[in-house]
């Protein structure tokens, strides 16, 4: 047997007796705060989050972005993603990146067809949050949380960008 189970047991039998000896009230108080503390301390009942979403989380139909610090580039990358917008997202894109997604075979055209083919299978972007930026030499770092939503329900997944100078994406992971 656990120690919970134990702990549990015990303050159960010492509820009973304290109910038999009259002294009901403060059994049954402590009983309920041992059941609050063993549900949300082992999580056996999904409580509502109380966490907000900051301002810069949107809906469909286009992420709006606007969080202090955000960068418009990162923003419109997943405005393009959402909308399955391949030119909007390549517009984010620096030279640099644009050529080695080129060299390795890649084209606008193939990302388009990679976004009409996320369409047709039911996945799309149902909310971004900007997360916060860090400064590196020759540019920067941006960090989302993103819910995608798929035919098989909701996935959380995150986006990290790396921008240049000119604010530009040289990379997206």
């Amino acid at each position: 047997m656990s120690i919970a189970s134990r702990v549990l047991r015990r303050i159960a039998v010492r509820t009973v007796r304290g109910l038999v000896r009259r002294r009901g009230l403060i059994a049954t108080l402590v009983v309920l705060a041992a059941g609050g503390i063993a549900v949300t301390t082992l999580d056996l009942v999904s409580l509502p989050s109380t966490l907000t979403p900051a301002p810069s989380a949107s809906n469909m139909p286009g992420y709006q972005g606007g969080a202090a610090g955000e960068p418009q580039t990162t923003a419109t990358y997943i405005k393009g993603t959402q909308l399955y917008d391949a030119a909007m997202m390549w517009g984010t894109y620096s030279d640099q990146f644009k050529r080695n997604i080129q060299r390795s075979g890649g084209s606008l055209a193939d990302t388009q067809a990679q976004l009409d083919q996320s369409k047709r299978g039911g996945s799309h972007i149902e909310s971004a949050q900007y997360i916060g930026g860090y400064y590196v030499p020759n540019g920067s770092m941006h960090f989302y949380a993103a819910t995608v939503s798929t035919r098989r329900g909701n996935q959380y997944t995150y986006f990290v960008f790396s921008l240049d100078s000119t604010d530009k994406i040289v990379s997206v992971e």
